[in-house]
């Protein structure tokens, strides 16, 4: 739909780097939640809340590389200096021993590689026990693209699996919007497409795909998630 949102896919669909993979493993304890920052890398967000009904704080991080060189200078279209350096999510769980990772998405928040796009990422928050994780796309110039994407994990007992993921697009020129709302408990998707003057959308149903249940660290990256 958007040629903006195309051109971010290709710029930000990144791999697990060996910088990223110095990043605690799922599985690993540590002693506090500033453990799991390593060196290299700083705490950019942080929350806390009870993830598998224990009574405890489990502890949810987003960190950031802390690599001068992609402290980004710009001379042309766009803000003049923009912070490249990536992102990884980090979930971990409160035990008798410290925090023990229980999943980690390295992929999943867009690195803010281009001048003329917002920060991809949008905020962290913990609703009934389940992690919610909002991106965005915006493009302050060089493309008409705007939207959001948000992911919503639950515990299942083994993994944080993806039990939610809506995205919202729409093109600030022409004003068509597109939909999708997935449920991955339900099994159950719906699509929709209008135009930001009608406040109708023409929602349809679907079946997600089987056996379709990823967890944390399959997502990959949000702007070319597809559910």
């Amino acid at each position: 739909m958007l040629a903006a949102l195309a051109m971010c896919q290709s710029a930000n669909a990144v791999a697990e780097t060996p910088a990223r993979a110095s990043i605690a493993p799922v599985g690993e304890t540590v002693f506090r939640p500033i453990d799991l920052v390593p060196w290299g890398w700083k705490l950019f967000d942080k929350i806390d809340g009870d993830l598998n009904s224990d009574g405890r704080d489990d502890t949810v991080l987003v960190i950031q590389r802390n690599d001068p060189a992609l402290m980004m200078q710009n001379e042309n279209l766009g803000v003049d200096r923009f912070d490249a350096n990536p992102r990884v999510l980090v979930l971990a769980m409160r035990t008798d021993n410290g925090y023990r990772v229980a999943g980690r998405a390295p992929e999943l928040i867009p690195d803010h590689d281009m001048p003329t796009m917002s920060d991809p990422y949008d905020s962290l928050e913990i609703t009934n026990g389940a992690v919610r994780v909002r991106t965005r796309l915006f493009m302050n110039a060089g493309g008409w693209g705007a939207g959001s994407q948000t992911f919503t994990f639950r515990w299942n007992g083994e993994a944080m699996a993806l039990i939610g993921f809506d995205r919202f697009d729409v093109h600030r020129g022409s004003g068509e919007t597109q939909r999708v709302s997935a449920n991955y408990l339900t099994g159950k998707r719906k699509d929709a497409k209008g135009n930001i003057a009608d406040d109708t959308d023409d929602w349809r149903w679907s079946d997600l795909r089987p056996g379709n249940r990823p967890v944390m660290g399959e997502v990959g990256n949000a702007f070319t998630f597809e559910s």
